[in-house]
Parts: structure tokens; C-alpha cells; sequence
């Protein structure tokens, strides 16, 4: 919370001191607990969807979950279709993409109208083909969508792949 204090607006230094003064009232972090749970759900959640074990860097907050196409390709098929990924998908491409069929498919499951929104992996003007996802802001069908949504593009993009290649 810290590094977002710069700037704040009446309203938002008030909600910081209630977080604060929460944190203080809470000595046995029983909230701080059930929410690094949460948040590690989620991320196992996400990874598992895609296909993919993934460690837990204890020293991460978990707030986000950065999720780099390529190097996730790499571990899921091989080094070549991964030059060939980077030679014939946008990055931007990607993202959209995911980010329409994880809606879609969360829209289903739960009944309710959603949006899911991915981030460049880096920040804006990023090129490379990485998202960015928060682990805070959505339920659990919504990785599970997301993940599920990389794995079948992945799937689809190694399907194209190997007919280009045999």
C-alpha cells in the first residue's frame, strides 16, 4: 500500500488509514492470511488451467500473476514454435484474444455478465507477447477461464504450426 500514497485524494488517505488502523486491530494477521490463501488459490488455479506447475516465490505479494506467452509455449511445446510464435502473432493480438474467450467462457459458467481485462506484461508499449493478470480482483472461475483460454490459443497456434511445418 505504500507504494501507492503519492497523490492520493482525501477520500482515498482516509480508506489508507482504515486499512492501517484494520491492520493493527488484526494482531494474529488472520485476515492477511486468508487472503495470501486466496490469492495462491487463485494463481495455482490459473497455472493449472493453462497446464503448467508453478512455484510460489514467497517473497511475492501474489497480487499479480505475470504471464509470459512464450516463455509458457516454451514449456509446453518446443524452442522452434516458439520463434515461429513470435515471427507470426501480434502481441496485442494475444491479449484481446484471451481476454474475449475468458470472458466469454466466465459468462457461461457463472450466468452473469463479466469483463475480464489483461495488461501488457510489462506495462503499455510492451511488445513482447505477455499479460499481466490481477489475482485480487476476480473469483476463481475467472482464472480458471483465463487459463483455459491460453492453453486452447496456444493449442490452436501449435495446431497451425505444425501443418506450416509438415
Amino acid at each position: 500500500a505504500l507504494n501507492h500514497t503519492a497523490g492520493l485524494s482525501t477520500p482515498q488517505q482516509v480508506q489508507m488509514v482504515l486499512f492501517s488502523l484494520f491492520e493493527l486491530m488484526d494482531s494474529a494477521d488472520a485476515y492477511k492470511h486468508a487472503m495470501w490463501r486466496l490469492v495462491r488459490s487463485r494463481h495455482e488455479t490459473l497455472y493449472r488451467c493453462i497446464g503448467l506447475e508453478t512455484d510460489w516465490d514467497p517473497e511475492s505479494s501474489g497480487y499479480y500473476a505475470e504471464l509470459s506467452l512464450d516463455e509458457i509455449a516454451r514449456q509446453l511445446y518446443r524452442p522452434d514454435f516458439v520463434d515461429w510464435l513470435l515471427e507470426n502473432v501480434v502481441a496485442g493480438e494475444l491479449l484481446y484474444r484471451i481476454a474475449d474467450e475468458a470472458r466469454h467462457s466466465y459468462e457461461v459458467l457463472e450466468k452473469i455478465e463479466a469483463g475480464i481485462v489483461l495488461m501488457p506484461g510489462s506495462g503499455f508499449g510492451d511488445t513482447r507477447p505477455a499479460a499481466r493478470v490481477s489475482l485480487a480482483n476476480l473469483n476463481e472461475n475467472a482464472y480458471a477461464a483465463i487459463g483455459t483460454a491460453i492453453r486452447h490459443m496456444l493449442d490452436e497456434y501449435w495446431a497451425r504450426f505444425q501443418a506450416e511445418k509438415s
